[in-house]
């Protein structure tokens, strides 16, 4: 067993041990975790490059998304959703499945996934996520997720399914259609992933 596959197992293990004992239901974001160096580095990379009409798929409490400068937000947790409608009433919230996105295709410039996709099983989750992302889109969509390759408290919460490791990374890559233009950056913390997709590029 290779030493990637050993860190999934235990991630894994670390993420099953939580829905068991609380049933895997993830409330509102803390604060005090959005104004970390790290976090607030890896929303400005996520204003930085949202352009036009954008959409965050997995928006808490909207936090992110209002400091985007977005305009639509969805969470599967309908908790989530209606303090988000509260903090943020000219925004426009759904309670939604990224897995199955509520939106006709091409109806957003940019699709931002952040933090997001490791909550989700993979590979099956993820690429549908993706695929859906992609489908809603016709500008960017971005992506941030924890950089699994250390052992940061952002990459090995145990609220996170899997690692983002070097393997998995490329399998995920791979799911992006073809014809656009892939690019990645990485922080101390995060992976930051843009794909343009070929209406743009």
């Amino acid at each position: 067993m290779t030493n990637y596959s050993k860190r999934q197992q235990a991630q894994f293990r670390k993420f099953m041990a939580w829905v068991k004992k609380e049933g895997g239901i993830e409330g509102p974001t803390h604060l005090a975790t959005l104004f970390k160096p790290q976090q607030l580095k890896r929303m400005e990379w996520l204003k930085q490059n949202a352009i036009g009409f954008t959409l965050e798929v997995g928006c808490n409490f909207g936090a992110v998304l209002a400091y985007m400068g977005g305009h639509v937000g969805i969470d599967i947790a309908e908790m989530n959703i209606d303090l988000a409608r509260l903090l943020s009433p000219d925004l426009k919230f759904e309670v939604g499945d990224a897995k199955a996105l509520p939106f006709a295709d091409k109806t957003f410039q940019t699709v931002a996934i952040p933090e997001t996709l490791e909550h989700l099983d993979f590979p099956a989750g993820v690429r549908l996520a993706i695929q859906e992302a992609c489908r809603v889109c016709w500008g960017r969509v971005l992506i941030t997720m924890p950089d699994g390759t250390s052992d940061t408290a952002e990459a090995t919460s145990f609220k996170h399914l899997f690692l983002l490791d070097e393997p998995t990374l490329a399998e995920l890559l791979r799911m992006f259609p073809p014809g656009g233009k892939t690019t990645v950056e990485r922080t101390e913390y995060f992976v930051l992933i843009r794909h343009d997709l070929e209406e743009i590029t």
